[in-house]
């Protein structure tokens, strides 16, 4: 199976994940005890928000053929899509309620991570030259959100 979408709504669902990242990591740094799990998730707003400016920005770069075009994706694309951590659940704040720890919320960190890195990848491959190295950018960021906060689990689940 495929799923037709256009460059275009590949950068609006990249906006899409960033932003809801960015709720996400709101609420987190504004509902955890511990300062330490609060400095980091304040830290991955900001990141989140600056990788929304890059994809705003990259998206005003698309030549006008990249408009056209629909293009047809592999399935996995959309499962990627359905299963990711920062879906519209999350903008509800349902997901966030029901955390019971900084793990978990850590955790849950650590899987939209994930999920990013793999979109982003794949969009890597349906873009063009001039704007693949701020994607390039922004998945080497993601990746080191994933090793903080990877290296902050193993911190709490040592304690």
């Amino acid at each position: 199976m495929s799923v037709a979408l256009s460059i275009p709504d590949l950068f609006y669902i990249a906006v899409g994940i960033e932003k809801k990242g960015i709720a996400f990591y709101d609420i987190m740094a504004r509902s955890s005890p511990q300062q330490d799990v609060r400095e980091v998730f304040l830290y991955l707003t900001g990141m989140e928000r600056r990788h929304v400016q890059i994809f705003q920005e990259a998206f005003h770069l698309l030549s006008k053929s990249q408009f056209l075009a629909d293009r047809d994706y592999p399935g996995y694309v959309q499962t990627l899509l359905d299963n990711s951590v920062f879906t519209d659940e999350l903008a509800d704040s349902e997901i966030v309620n029901n955390l019971t720890s900084d793990i978990e919320a850590i955790e849950l960190g650590i899987q939209a991570e994930k999920d990013s890195i793999l979109f982003y990848y794949e969009m890597l491959d349906q873009v063009d030259e001039t704007i693949r190295d701020a994607i390039k950018r922004i998945i080497i960021e993601e990746k080191s959100h994933l090793k903080q906060l990877s290296e902050m689990k193993k911190i709490y689940k040592g304690k």
